[in-house]
């Protein structure tokens, strides 16, 4: 039969002073914050942190992290955040604010895949902190803080964009405005569903960037496209991956890849713009490489690119049937029938534009992992404030007090702004290493 034990515990503060009284007001260096800054408060909640040195540290930049739950190796939380990461957050070196990040990819008790938008003035330090352990704390993830463009479909925000259907509904043309720089990243989670091939003339769902609103004939546009395999002599059941590029109204292409991809899986596809390439690759939706292609020549200036564009279809025959529409679930569908050609359906999860640099930002020191608190030898505490003395007794604020360990008893609590009282005949202990300060009596089966 399972006993309960009501055992009342004590507080132990360490601390080497002449009055006790004077002593506590101004926090003993025992109890001082290994982070100091009262900015700080925010995450005191937080019990552990460890502090990232980045290499190649870019200003205002995304930056992709692969975090373990329990592994050695690379970033991790050492067991010691919540099994879905939803605790995890990140501030600047100097610890005075949050970063906002998202989570692309979360697999419970193992790792996550997380996108942290670093600081303005990051090169300054190369350095941010990342938090972790509060099994309080909820997700703070967020796409829409962290990158230039974001969407993930969980609305039907179709129509925010312009839809325009060519003549003879051979093809349709979706844009959203957005202001096109060098240096940037368009990645998108995209599931195939359908495609089938009847002759050359196959179907086409392109993405990328476009410098008009749906115009038949744009003048400059650089997209990544797929389609059955126009390779001689492959499979054309192969879909392949290309790139394409319409600069001032010439058209340059790419070579054809042809990964081996299966129907209704997941797959991510990126494509990079800068002053001297266009790239594009595609991974499996767990980031295995599958291919790429690259274009260093003919690429049009940014400011002639000013809407996020998808194209779904661009040949002379008619009978085609095109959609561009929500589905409830969260994603955004996509399907194309060519008359005589086949048909190419697919979904797009999410999608986002950020930064890009080459070489990119990266992880180059994995700082210890440390605890928010200094650890006395059965206490860990934040701060203390408003002590008052009476003939009796001694009255204190205990603020922040987060974890209490009295062998051979372990607690795991909390205490917030709770006032503390203790038996003013302690004051005899002074010149002790040692006070014993009662807080609260805690049950236990």
């Amino acid at each position: 039969m399972k006993k309960t034990h009501i055992i009342s515990v004590g507080i132990i503060f360490l601390f080497l002073g002449a009055s006790f009284v004077q002593a506590f007001p101004e926090a003993p260096n025992s109890t001082q914050k290994l982070l100091q800054s009262e900015q700080a408060l925010a995450f005191d909640n937080w019990m552990y942190y460890r502090v990232l040195t980045l290499n190649n540290a870019v200003d205002d930049y995304q930056m992709f992290i692969n975090i373990s739950y329990s592994s050695n190796d690379g970033v991790n939380c050492n067991s010691h955040c919540k099994t879905d990461f939803s605790d995890v957050r990140f501030v600047k070196d100097d610890n005075s604010s949050q970063l906002n990040y998202w989570f692309e990819k979360i697999v419970d008790g193992d790792y996550c895949w997380i996108w942290v938008r670093l600081p303005e003035d990051i090169e300054s330090s190369e350095k941010i902190i990342m938090f972790y352990g509060n099994p309080e704390a909820i997700s703070d993830s967020n796409g829409l803080d962290t990158f230039l463009y974001f969407e993930d479909w969980t609305n039907d925000h179709t129509s925010q964009w312009n839809v325009v259907r060519k003549p003879s509904d051979t093809g349709t043309v979706c844009t959203l405005p957005f202001d096109v720089n060098y240096n940037i990243r368009y990645v998108s989670k995209i599931k195939w569903l359908q495609w089938d091939v009847e002759e050359y003339y196959t179907p086409d769902l392109f993405h990328g960037f476009i410098d008009s609103t749906g115009e038949i004939t744009p003048t400059n546009y650089i997209y990544s496209y797929t389609k059955p395999s126009m390779t001689a002599g492959a499979d054309t059941s192969t879909l392949a991956y290309r790139l394409s590029i319409e600069k001032e109204g010439l058209m340059y292409f790419g070579e054809y890849q042809n990964p081996s991809l299966s129907l209704s899986k997941d797959y991510i596809s990126e494509m990079t713009y800068t002053d001297t390439s266009m790239s594009s690759a595609l991974y499996s939706e767990a980031r295995t490489f599958l291919s790429a292609d690259e274009m260093n020549d003919h690429i049009p200036v940014a400011n002639s690119l000013n809407y996020i564009g998808i194209e779904l279809g661009d040949y002379g025959e008619s009978g085609h049937e095109q959609y561009f529409t929500w589905d409830s679930s969260g994603y955004l569908e996509l399907y194309l029938h060519r008359g005589v050609g086949g048909t190419e359906h697919r979904l797009v999860d999410w999608m986002f534009i950020g930064k890009y640099f080459d070489p990119e930002p990266s992880i180059d020191t994995v700082g210890e992992e440390k605890l928010n608190f200094e650890l006395l030898p059965s206490l860990l505490i934040g701060k203390i404030q408003n002590v008052t003395e009476s003939d009796s007794f001694i009255t204190f604020e205990a603020v922040k007090v987060r974890r209490l360990s009295f062998s051979p008893l372990s607690f795991g609590t909390f205490f917030e702004n709770e006032n503390v009282i203790i038996d003013k005949d302690y004051k005899g202990f002074i010149g002790l290493r040692f006070i014993l300060v009662f807080c609260k009596s805690y049950v236990l089966s």
